[in-house]
Order: structure tokens, then C-alpha cells, then sequence
């Protein structure tokens, strides 16, 4: 075509010209002609075209309150704009409409009534049933559901409206765990067993690393999902004392506190915008509530999300893949296979809209319901001993002007060693700690 014969002349324009300079600039201009190509592809597939393939009125966004977010979330889980986003729903997707032309097609999503027909005709069992639409549990059917199983999810309130949607919104990748373990490593008592204590450390570096690694895939997998948010951290003193963490060794922290940063970022490849300092001046301007002197601010950024909003896409791609999927669906009982002490095989459910009531059968049923799991578990077993190990972390809600628009602060030096964020979150600021055990 001749745009593609354009591009070709560019390319031999600039090569030919770099050719009769020297060896340097021959790079250089394949490094130009490559950018070159992609400005001008780009150009071209932006250009209207006259095509009989672009999406209806009635691909792009369906009358369904449900199957419009359905479509909102599956069309940017598959990278395809729907009507929703280029219409500016969505600030992070003011895209043009040309733009909806994609050749992933999204699968339509049955609507409630329809899924809730499917678990009660009882003329199928599942190969595997997930109580509990939370994140942990929506992700098991996913994953399930993409390895070929028939499986089925419920959950007794909305997806995610548990703990999955009341954590600290953060897509952490564990700047607190290089420091305690760094502080167990040098403990004295380590002297007597520095084996383990290595290997302590060396696992949860390796928990570091992985976060790191789940950090990024979200980051860029999900835009439409998550964002980067910087967070202040405030040095008041070059030596701090108590030392944080409980390790004398960190009394110097502010010292190399930069440095540190800059491997923190290096953990993840650099793929987060990069840590850096802010001078006093700048910090007194935006965050006016802090009372004593700070000697320098340092500036570092974490993965930020909508966790029920997360939770919830997952429970979608889920039906979108073939799970049958139904919230305000409560499990009241176990059906066994031979009275009660046989092997589970289904369970009977409760429609919390309708009061309806039926069975569901399934050759393997998961419990997925965080904190409330052992009370599941015990409408299997009255006697079942508690297996969950639980954990518990604060979070309260201030009005925004604790915290400025688009920054967190953090508090790293607390009367018990965790961490405490003041973070921006929608017009408020949540304030919260990491977990400890309950």
C-alpha cells in the first residue's frame, strides 16, 4: 500500500544518510527509523477508514445495568474500549471511538436470574463449587473455570463487600519486610543458629521479590484498575532513636534512607516512577500539618487500587469464561453422600433475595470465606477445631485535608514497628496499618 511504501522510503532515507557518517550514527538512525515506523503506523491505523467491522450501537454497551458493567470491566480486562469509556465514564479512558475497533470480542455475561437457573435445575454437577466471592475466592473459580473445570461461585452478600473491600488499597511490594528482616538477621541470639536465621531472611526477601513481581503485572496489566501514588516519608532527625524496627542499627536509617529507595526500586527493574527527595520548603506547602522541623522528605511510590472494584472484575472474567456466578446466594447446609458423616457432596442454598431454597451438587466444594471460613467449616462438622490463623489491621476514614490531593504520607517509626499511611482516597483519607495477628 502506500502507506507502507512510505515507511519503507523513510527508513532508506535514514539509514542512508547515517551510513556516510559513521558507525555511531547508524544506530542512532535505527533507533530513529524504528520510531519512525511505529508514529506512522500508529498514524495510519488512527486514520478513518471505511470499514464494515466497527462495533454497533449494540456491541458497545448493552440496556442491563448489570451487563453495562459487565461490558465496562471485560472490554478493559480484553483492551478493548467500550462506548462507556470513550464517552468519558471513565477518566483514565477519554479515548477516541475509532478506538473501539479490536479483535478481541467480548463474551456476553448471563444475566442473575439466568445463572441462578443454572445452579438450581439441578440437571448438572459442577466439578468444583466455591463458596465466597471475595478476591480469594473469585480467583479460585477463575482459575478453575480457565483450567476446564465446571465450576460454579456464590456468594451470601455482594462480591467483595467483606474484607476484600476494606483494606488499605494499596499494591504493596513490602518495603517493611526487607527491614524486619534485615533487624532478625542481626539479633545477637542468631549467633547460636545463623543458618536458619539466613535462610529466614533469604525466604522473605524472596516474598519481597515476589510482590514486586505481582506489583508490576497488576501496574500493567490493569490501568483501567490501579495507579501509581507517591508517599511522603518524613525524616525529623539524621539520627532517629527509639531506632525503628527495634534494631539499634536503624537509628541511621535517614542517613541512607535515599540509597535504600533507590533499591527498592530496582527490585521491581525500575518499572515504578523512581523514588526522589523533596525539600523542606515543598513539604511545608503540602503537608502543613506536620509541627516540627524535618530535616528532608523522602518520596517513594506504591501500587494503588479499587480492592472491591478488583475483587468484583475478577468474579466477572470468571462468568465471562463460563462460571455460573450468582451473588446474595447463601450456603445453609452440606449434603452428604451417606447420611451425615459421608462425603460431601453438594449444598443446599438459600436465594437471600427470594428466600428461595435449593441444592447444588459438586464432586469438590471450596470454602473461600477469609475470617469466616471456620463457620462454614463447622456446618460440615459441629466439632471442627478452628483452623484459621487470623489477622487484624485498623483502618478509619478522615476527612481529605489530612492528607494532600495525590500524595500519601508514612509514618515508619511507630510506638509498635508497623507502619502507618495517610492515604488519598477518593476525596477522604484512609489512614491504616499493616496486619498483625489477631
Amino acid at each position: 500500500s502506500d502507506e507502507a511504501l512510505a515507511i519503507v522510503r523513510i527508513i532508506a532515507i535514514m539509514l542512508r544518510y547515517a551510513a556516510t557518517v559513521n558507525k555511531q550514527r547508524v544506530v542512532a538512525a535505527v533507533g530513529a527509523a524504528g520510531s519512525a515506523v511505529l508514529f506512522t503506523g500508529t498514524a495510519v491505523w488512527l486514520l478513518p477508514q471505511d470499514t464494515d467491522d466497527e462495533l454497533s450501537e449494540e456491541n458497545t454497551c448493552d440496556s442491563s445495568p448489570f451487563q453495562q458493567m459487565h461490558k465496562y470491566n471485560s472490554d478493559a480486562f480484553l483492551g478493548r474500549p467500550s462506548k462507556a469509556m470513550t464517552e468519558g465514564a471513565h477518566p483514565g479512558f477519554n479515548l477516541s471511538p475509532r478506538l473501539t475497533r479490536h479483535p478481541f470480542i467480548s463474551k456476553e455475561i448471563p444475566t442473575r436470574d439466568e445463572q441462578l437457573a443454572r445452579l438450581s435445575s439441578g440437571q448438572q454437577e459442577f466439578d468444583v463449587l466455591v463458596i465466597g466471592g471475595g478476591a480469594t475466592g473469585s480467583g479460585v473459580a477463575l482459575d478453575a473455570q480457565m483450567r476446564g473445570l465446571n465450576t460454579a461461585l456464590i456468594e451470601r452478600a455482594d462480591f467483595s463487600s467483606e474484607t476484600s473491600s476494606r483494606s488499605t488499597k494499596l499494591i504493596w511490594a513490602g518495603i517493611r519486610y526487607i527491614a524486619t528482616g534485615i533487624a532478625q538477621l542481626l539479633r545477637l541470639k542468631n549467633l547460636t543458629s545463623p543458618i536458619d536465621a539466613v535462610n529466614d531472611f533469604v525466604g522473605e526477601f524472596k516474598m519481597v521479590l515476589g510482590a514486586h513481581k505481582e506489583r508490576r503485572i497488576l501496574l500493567e496489566n490493569n490501568p483501567h484498575l490501579t495507579n501509581w501514588v507517591p508517599i511522603a516519608v518524613p525524616m525529623k532527625e539524621w539520627i532517629q532513636w527509639p531506632a525503628p524496627f527495634g534494631h539499634p542499627l536503624f537509628a541511621t536509617a535517614p542517613l541512607v534512607f535515599p540509597a535504600v529507595m533507590k533499591f527498592y526500586d530496582s527490585l521491581s527493574g525500575f518499572s515504578c516512577p523512581p523514588s526522589h527527595l523533596m525539600s523542606k520548603a515543598r513539604a511545608r506547602r503540602k503537608f502543613p500539618q506536620l509541627d516540627e522541623d524535618v530535616k528532608y522528605v523522602q518520596v517513594f511510590y506504591e501500587g494503588q487500587h479499587n480492592d472491591a472494584r478488583t475483587a468484583t472484575c475478577i468474579a466477572l472474567t470468571a462468568a465471562e469464561e463460563g462460571a455460573t456466578v450468582a451473588n446474595y446466594t447463601e450456603m445453609i447446609g452440606i449434603i452428604h453422600e451417606n447420611g451425615d458423616k459421608g462425603k460431601a457432596v453438594g449444598i443446599k442454598c438459600r436465594d437471600n433475595l427470594t428466600g428461595k431454597e435449593f441444592e447444588v451438587r459438586a464432586k469438590s466444594i471450596i470454602f473461600a470465606g477469609g475470617p469466616f471460613t471456620d463457620g462454614m467449616r463447622k456446618l460440615e462438622d459441629p466439632d471442627a477445631k478452628p483452623a484459621v490463623a487470623a489477622a487484624a489491621g485498623t483502618h478509619i476514614v478522615l476527612p481529605g485535608y489530612y492528607s494532600p490531593d495525590g500524595i500519601g504520607l508514612l509514618d515508619i517509626n511507630t510506638s509498635d514497628g508497623r507502619f502507618l499511611f495517610f492515604l488519598p482516597w477518593q476525596g477522604a483519607t484512609l489512614v491504616g496499618t499493616t496486619d498483625r495477628k489477631g
